[in-house]
């Protein structure tokens, strides 16, 4: 029988409904103005495309993600290549020019490989949260609020390059991968609690970027109320729990509103 997570659902829509999500940092009388940090730690070739220029854009061969990337060069010069990426794309400029036009949030797309959990088959390389932490000084110097996404996972949970690793969509085939995915992501956010920074400037934090349709609906909202309670577990209730609707917002506000429904009237 599968396990339905009523649990969730109540919370979060209960928590939305009396913002017991939200930190005082993150009130609605605070007007959010955030840009999505995307290209620096998961790769899209779209967004940094001069990380795949030495490479014909119509071999199919070719990169096209952080899988296929590292791949193809290996781990030694991968590791190299990405280490001057991670150091010059965003920079102490970068935080306080995006202060300074106004802006009061970033989102950070991490990969599942962040805290160096990589599977003997997969080419990924680690090194990105010394570069994590340096932003997240900057941030802090520069009063601007950090939303961390968990932007990949094991298998991939839709396919895309965003993902980690173009392909099929095989997250949900394996509760190896799911178990993976939760283990990632208590150990990004016990790093995170350590960290005077970080701690300091994380409001918000992504369960997992853009689920598939094609996932199984209620192992997906499983692993929601699993990493839900990690994150208040861990991080406490003042940072912000964010979900990917699997493409399906209907499905999401038919279920969340009817947990709402039921939250409200318990709460009086």
């Amino acid at each position: 029988m599968r396990r339905r997570p009523a649990a969730l659902l109540a919370l979060l829509a209960a928590a939305a409904a009396d913002n017991a999500l939200l930190s005082a940092s993150e009130k609605p009388s605070l007007k959010i103005r955030g840009v999505n940090l995307g290209g620096w730690l998961v790769l899209e070739k779209w967004i940094k495309p001069s990380l795949f220029s030495e490479w014909d854009a119509f071999d199919k061969k070719a990169p096209k993600d952080q899988w296929t990337y590292c791949e193809t060069l290996g781990k030694t010069e991968c590791k190299k290549r990405l280490e001057q990426h991670w150091d010059t794309w965003v920079t102490e400029s970068t935080i306080s020019d995006l202060a300074d036009a106004g802006i009061t949030h970033v989102r950070i797309p991490i990969g599942h490989w962040i805290t160096c959990d990589i599977a003997d088959d997969e080419p990924y390389v680690c090194g990105e949260w010394t570069y994590l932490k340096r932003v997240a000084e900057w941030c802090q110097k520069y009063d601007v609020l950090v939303w961390l996404d968990l932007h990949t996972a094991p298998g991939s949970q839709n396919g895309f390059d965003n993902s980690g690793h173009t392909g099929d969509a095989l997250w949900d085939k394996s509760m190896a991968n799911v178990n993976r995915t939760l283990r990632v992501v208590d150990e990004i956010a016990s790093k995170v609690a350590e960290d005077d920074a970080l701690s300091s400037v994380t409001t918000g934090f992504g369960l997992l970027n853009e689920p598939d349709a094609g996932i199984d609906y209620w192992r997906m909202l499983n692993y929601y109320e699993d990493a839900y309670a990690t994150i208040r577990r861990v991080l406490g209730k003042d940072v912000a729990v964010y979900v990917g609707d699997m493409f399906n917002p209907k499905k999401f506000q038919l279920v969340l509103g009817l947990q709402g429904q039921r939250a409200a009237r318990a709460l009086k």
